[in-house]
C-alpha cells in the first residue's frame, strides 16, 4: 500500500498526522531551515503550521492539483515546493501555474536529498542572506559548479534551471 493510500484512507483531506511518522519526512520538517540568498528565497513550513498551510493554499488550486501532493513551503515567487506522497522517497517539486494549470517540475529525487540541497544552499547563503550583502560578495563560478555537481550527482533528472534562476545565475 503506498503511502498516499495510508494518508488519505479514502478521503480528500491527508492525515498528515501518519506522514510525521514517516522518518525521513519528520527529520526533514523538524530541522529544516529557511534559506535566503540575495532576492530569492525559500520558506519551509514548520510541523505546527503545515496542516494550517495545506488547507490555506489548497483553497486557491485550480485545475490539475493532486490530493497526493503535500504542501512543505513557498519560494520567493509564491511557488508552492510539495512533496508527492505516492512516492515512498518523497520527491520534492515546485510548481508553477500557468494559465490555470500546475505545472510540476522536479527539484529534487527525495526529501533526504532536499534536505541535502537546502544545507548547500545554507552554506552558499553566508554573507549573502539580501541583495545588499550578495552584491558585495557574489557566488563564484566555482562555488556555482560545485554546488551543481553535488545536486546533480544525487539527483539525476531534475530541474536544474530552477535552481540556477534561485541562484540567479543566467541559464
Amino acid at each position: 500500500m503506498s503511502i498516499f493510500n495510508i494518508l488519505f484512507n479514502g478521503t480528500n483531506s491527508p492525515n498528515l498526522k501518519l506522514l510525521l511518522n514517516n522518518e525521513s519526512f519528520k527529520n526533514f520538517i523538524s530541522e529544516a531551515e529557511d534559506i535566503s540568498i540575495g532576492y530569492s528565497e525559500i520558506r519551509i513550513f514548520r510541523i505546527k503550521n503545515i496542516q494550517k498551510e495545506q488547507k490555506t493554499h489548497r483553497k486557491t488550486q485550480n485545475e490539475g492539483w493532486k490530493n497526493n501532493w503535500i504542501i512543505i513551503g513557498i519560494d520567493y515567487l509564491d511557488d508552492l515546493l510539495f512533496v508527492d506522497c505516492e512516492n515512498q522517497n518523497l520527491p520534492v517539486y515546485i510548481s508553477e501555474h500557468e494559465n490555470r494549470k500546475w505545472k510540476m517540475n522536479l527539484i529534487a529525487n527525495s526529501i533526504e536529498n532536499f534536505r541535502k540541497i537546502l544545507s548547500e544552499l545554507k552554506k552558499l547563503s553566508i554573507k549573502r542572506e539580501n541583495p545588499n550583502l550578495i552584491d558585495k560578495n557574489p557566488i563564484s563560478e566555482t562555488e556555482f559548479e560545485m554546488f551543481f555537481s553535488k545536486i546533480k550527482k544525487e539527483n539525476e533528472g531534475i530541474d536544474t534551471e530552477y535552481w540556477q534562476l534561485f541562484l540567479e545565475k543566467d541559464i
